[in-house]
């Protein structure tokens, strides 16, 4: 009889561990979905910050493909175009701007489209300019991170036009997608400012630069090589015509203005256009006229550097047409860079 007590309380207290093992292992796989339901959250709360646009760090290659991408998206749209520069696509700056933003912000986009761009009666006409200045993906360029977010890529770079600038490309993040907020250029120098005692005792090494525009050094061989430009920069495009005279590159005043003014202040560029080039219903043309009166680089000339102001060279010239005259060559700092900004002869 007492065995028979005992057997059965075994047996009870063996049905009580097989009900306890039950519920341990239900618990069990109630904590794993749990868990796997936690991580699914987790994913779609990142999914979702993803889609919102939040941040992420740039780093130096996929700043070069933004880059990349935008002088693709440029070159694109400048390309096709017809024979007379009118955009094959976009009929608007309006539209234009609408797929430009896709690589660069709202800001660079309509600075890009108004100068590169103008409507006419019947769509939308590529001017006859320059392109802006990209990035050189096969030399080397820095990059940097900055703590708002932004990112800068700089590269120096020896353009034809400007000479030798330091380039520097503003990169931003708008709505999780890294674009083009601005593009800057700074002329660099070799020439170093000299101190006051030698500004005082050597006009030929009479360096000063301009605070309030940020103008490189000037000397009396710098101010030749901007004259020396400047006479390059016309003669290009005199001579790059046709038989008849008529220019391959620029098709109107306009277009060949914004090129002069590389070189040439805005009213003397204009003053030149207007001088030596004529419009026509087919193109722009050269006048038949003589040229303007150069600096003569293998005869004396004086310099007068007037101290951040602006930069006098003179040159007694005996001209075939107008025989002797006194030329003066004024130049001024524009945008950081030294240019003719008037030609005067006595």
């Amino acid at each position: 009889m007492l065995m028979g007590v005992l057997l059965i309380a075994a047996c009870g207290q063996g049905a009580t561990g097989d009900g306890d093992e039950t519920t341990t292992e239900s618990e069990a796989e109630q904590t794993e979905q749990e868990v796997a339901n936690s991580e699914n959250t987790d994913q779609s709360e990142g999914s979702d910050r993803a889609s919102n646009g939040d941040s992420h760090s740039m780093d130096k290659e996929e700043a070069a493909n933004v880059l990349g991408e935008y002088e693709e998206a440029f070159n694109n749209v400048i390309n096709n175009k017809n024979d007379q520069g009118k955009q094959n696509e976009y009929e608007t700056k309006d539209g234009l701007q609408q797929h430009f933003e896709n690589f660069m912000t709202a800001e660079w986009a309509t600075n890009i489209i108004d100068i590169y761009f103008e409507e006419k009666d019947d769509g939308l006409y590529v001017k006859a300019i320059d392109g802006p200045t990209f990035l050189q993906q096969d030399q080397e360029y820095s990059f940097t991170n900055h703590e708002d977010g932004t990112a800068t890529v700089t590269q120096n770079r020896d353009n034809e036009l400007t000479g030798n600038v330091e380039m520097k490309y503003e990169l931003q993040e708008v709505d999780g997608n890294w674009v083009v907020h601005d593009v800057s250029s700074q002329e660099t120098s070799d020439e170093s400012n000299q101190s006051e005692e030698n500004e005082n005792t050597d006009e030929n090494n009479n360096d000063s630069s301009n605070a309030e525009n940020d103008a490189p050094a000037m000397s009396k061989d710098r101010a030749q090589t901007v004259l020396e430009e400047y006479e390059e920069a016309f003669k290009k495009v005199i001579n790059y015509t046709d038989e008849n005279g008529k220019q391959k590159e620029y098709t109107t005043k306009e277009g060949l203005e914004e090129h002069f003014r590389h070189f040439m202040s805005a009213h003397w560029a204009a003053h030149i256009v207007d001088t030596y080039f004529e419009e026509r219903d087919d193109g722009l043309y050269v006048k038949e006229t003589d040229g303007p009166i150069f600096l003569q680089e293998d005869q004396e000339f004086s310099y007068a550097n007037n101290k951040g102001t602006n930069v006098i060279v003179t040159q007694e010239r005996d001209n075939q047409l107008t025989g002797n005259v006194e030329m003066q060559y004024v130049l001024m700092v524009n945008n950081g860079r030294w240019i003719v900004h008037d030609v005067t002869r006595n």
